[in-house]
């Protein structure tokens, strides 16, 4: 990667367009396939099979595999943009990283929405609480999978590198939120994803690989919990030693 680029990761994903467009025209777009009914521990369990499948559709395949094939071409600059990072006088404002994005803290804050919304008997709250929940659950199976069949080492030594899943996490509630609300909402979240990804370079923790690949899993699993029949982008900027990297995921209407 030269000095002062720009890395641009573009994952172009399409789905089927819709059989019956004139009537989909005429009718409100829906948020998502799942009941807006007020939303339960039970429920969200319940529903995270019907979610998880969505991970299978070709726009997350096509994500997925565009973002490893991404994290493959990193791999040669991975250690030199760890050090530069690592070396930085940035270790005192990217402290906060760790904890917020720490697994057991995005899903106390999943669990948290949904209580918030059962005891004040908000549906779009205890809703969006449930979407983060089965978010979290989907993009930690994940990652602890990919990180004990990855089985690589992290900068510092330790086990489990890639992915991160710090970036995951940061990312799945970023891409819920963002799908739920829009991008008024959604934008800071995303921000403050690239905030930790950079924070666990910082750290020595992770490599650029491990925190694209990373972002892009939990990108993926908030698409997979909010499945959506409405065409949309989701992006998401992570900042690296000299620049900047765009994780694009386009869906097309279906």
């Amino acid at each position: 990667m030269n000095r002062g680029a720009v890395l641009l990761l573009v994952m172009v994903c399409f789905t089927r367009p819709a059989l019956a467009q004139q009537a989909q025209d005429t009718a409100p777009p829906r948020a998502t396939v799942f009941s807006e009914q007020p939303a339960t521990l039970g429920s969200a369990i319940r529903d995270l099979p019907r979610r998880a499948k969505h991970l299978g559709d070709r726009s997350n395949l096509i994500a997925i595999g565009t973002a490893g094939a991404i994290a493959l071409s990193l791999a040669p600059a991975d250690a030199r943009i760890t050090r530069n990072i690592a070396g930085s006088r940035l270790d005192t404002a990217l402290d906060a990283g760790d904890v917020i994005g720490n697994g057991f803290t995005q899903f106390g804050i999943a669990l948290g929405t949904l209580a918030a919304g059962q005891l004040s008997h908000r549906s779009v709250v205890a809703t969006t609480g449930a979407d983060l929940l089965d978010a979290q659950i989907i993009s930690g199976v994940a990652t602890q999978a990919l990180k004990y069949a990855a089985h690589r080492r992290r900068p510092s030594g330790g086990p489990h590198s890639f992915p991160s899943g710090h970036a995951s996490a940061t990312f799945a509630t970023a891409s819920v939120i963002q799908r739920r609300f829009g991008w008024k909402a959604g934008a800071p979240l995303y921000a403050l994803g690239g905030y930790v990804a950079v924070s666990r370079l910082q750290e020595n923790q992770h490599y650029l690989s491990d925190v694209v690949f990373g972002a892009a899993l939990g990108i993926v699993a908030g698409r997979a919990s909010v499945y959506s029949n409405k065409a949309g982008v989701t992006a998401a900027f992570v900042p690296l030693d000299r620049g900047m990297a765009v994780v694009v995921v386009r869906q097309a209407g279906r």
